[in-house]
Formats: structure tokens, C-alpha cells, sequence
């Protein structure tokens, strides 16, 4: 998910506290859809880097 999508303000805050533009909040997203929500600058190669780290992390 882009970081684009969440209101200004919270970049500082932990990824599930993160509010996006409709009110709902990281933590709640990855509750309702039962799957981590990784939030990535909107660069393919932020992306990768995202994806790779938590792959290895499993």
C-alpha cells in the first residue's frame, strides 16, 4: 500500500496506527482482510526492498 494513501502528520507513528484518507487505520485494515499490510514509499524499488526484508523476516 502507498504511503500517499494516509493523511499527512502520522509518518512518524508505527505502520498499524497509520490513518488513511477514508478514517481507517492500518491496524483495523489488516483485522477486517486477516493479512499484514506492508506500507512502502510510492517507488517500485521501495517496494522490493519492503518485500524482500519481510520475506526474510518469515
Amino acid at each position: 500500500m502507498a504511503d500517499n494513501m494516509f493523511r499527512k502528520g502520522y509518518e512518524l507513528g508505527e505502520d498499524k496506527e497509520l490513518i488513511m484518507l477514508d478514517d481507517i487505520t492500518v491496524g483495523e485494515l489488516e483485522e477486517k482482510l486477516n493479512r499484514k499490510v506492508l506500507v512502502c514509499d510510492y517507488t517500485g524499488e521501495n517496494l522490493i526492498d519492503i518485500i524482500n526484508k519481510n520475506s526474510m523476516e518469515e
